[in-house]
């Protein structure tokens, strides 16, 4: 999609916010206080209330330690509007110069069985550095009420902030007091924003559909060659073969008698006797009996076939089984899942006049 495209779907309050923000940007604020922005955490449509009571709370935390209110927007509106490409460091650092913030906390909450997980990345603006990341799973109960929203918002806060440069000073121990030793603040590693991650994708490739396809098809014929192949070596091969055999014993030859009964119970094979050469040295080639031995060779194509086909029905089984698996693996891309998540879309129509209309929609 062309990137000015983009540009044009960010609502109006977005564009607002940046406008503002960019005449006053944080090498004006002077001594300021700091100025944290939290962008909306990414989500889901079974997590999208809580992620936004979440993102609140995490503001409110903010405030509440003595930070200064920063804007509110989403990662997904700060990288349309930047014309950023996921986690573009740079690219988000310029853009938290323009919204007048210090520190940007951006982030996703995900559905995880009965709980959730939770990712955060803390963005030094001035730096364009991620400074701190941190991935934990979330129990429900800590996001079923506001005072449980709250807590968790507060506790993790305190993770990110505490004893940090960019925190407001402490205040002074009273007298008497020993002031403790600041806890060690340690970094989480960075969290790979292009990693695999287990989750239907909307928008497959065209070669995960076709890999299922073919390998679904493939399976199908084989198993179908396998079937018809065992039933006819069963069934109407066996049948004609004992037929012939028995019509052997009532025609005027008697050199090609197959007495099947007889061959039965000294255990003689049926087919290795009706193949046999019974004057090699006058009649090189010549059989006992041809009409047996001809079946006897149709029914071990048969069965080689359908050895052949149970094989591939199994070899082609794993490979759709593995194809169906990559329609449910996908690498992650942050921008791509919120612009899926928000509904995003774009249309265009000719004018009368010449030239065209071209509009789009997106749900913030």
């Amino acid at each position: 999609m062309n990137r000015s495209f983009q540009r044009v779907l960010v609502s109006a309050t977005t564009i607002a916010t940046l406008g503002v923000s960019s005449m006053t940007p944080a090498a004006a604020l002077g001594a300021a206080a700091a100025t944290p922005t939290v962008l909306g955490l990414d989500s889901d449509d079974a997590t999208s209330e809580k992620a936004s009571a979440l993102s609140s709370a995490l503001r409110d935390a903010l405030v509440a330690r003595g930070f200064s209110a920063g804007a509110e927007m989403t990662l997904l509106e700060l990288n349309v509007t930047m014309d950023c490409d996921g986690e573009d460091f740079d690219c988000l650092g310029r853009g938290g110069e323009n919204l007048g913030a210090t520190e940007l906390l951006y982030g996703a909450l995900r559905a995880n069985g009965d709980g959730f997980i939770l990712t955060l990345s803390l963005l030094q603006v001035e730096s364009h550095v991620l400074t701190s990341t941190i991935r934990k799973a979330i129990d429900a109960k800590e996001l079923v009420s506001p005072e449980a929203t709250k807590s968790l918002a507060t506790s993790v806060v305190a993770e990110l902030w505490e004893d940090t440069d960019d925190s407001p000073p402490a205040a002074a121990p009273d007298e008497g007091e020993e002031e403790g030793e600041p806890e060690e603040v340690v970094d989480g590693p960075k969290e790979n924003s292009r990693s695999w991650e287990w989750g239907k994708d909307p928008s497959p490739p065209a070669w995960k559909w076709a890999g299922v396809g073919v390998s679904a098809g493939l399976t199908a014929a084989s198993l179908g060659t396998a079937i018809t192949t065992a039933l006819l070596v069963q069934g109407s091969v066996r049948n004609d073969l004992l037929d012939e055999a028995d019509a052997s014993l009532e025609d005027e030859n008697d050199s090609n008698d197959i007495d099947r009964n007889q061959l039965a119970t000294d255990g003689i094979d049926l087919c290795s006797y009706a193949g046999e050469e019974i004057d090699p040295e006058n009649e090189p080639g010549a059989v006992r009996n041809a009409s047996v031995t001809k079946l006897c060779n149709k029914g071990n194509t048969l069965a080689t076939t359908t050895t052949a086909a149970w094989i591939a029905t199994g070899v082609f089984a794993v490979s759709t089984a593995v194809f169906t698996t990559l329609l449910f693996t996908r690498k992650k891309s942050d921008t791509a899942a919120m612009l899926i998540e928000r509904g995003f879309s774009l249309g265009g129509a000719p004018l009368p006049g010449g030239g065209a209309l071209v509009g789009g929609r997106i749900r913030f």
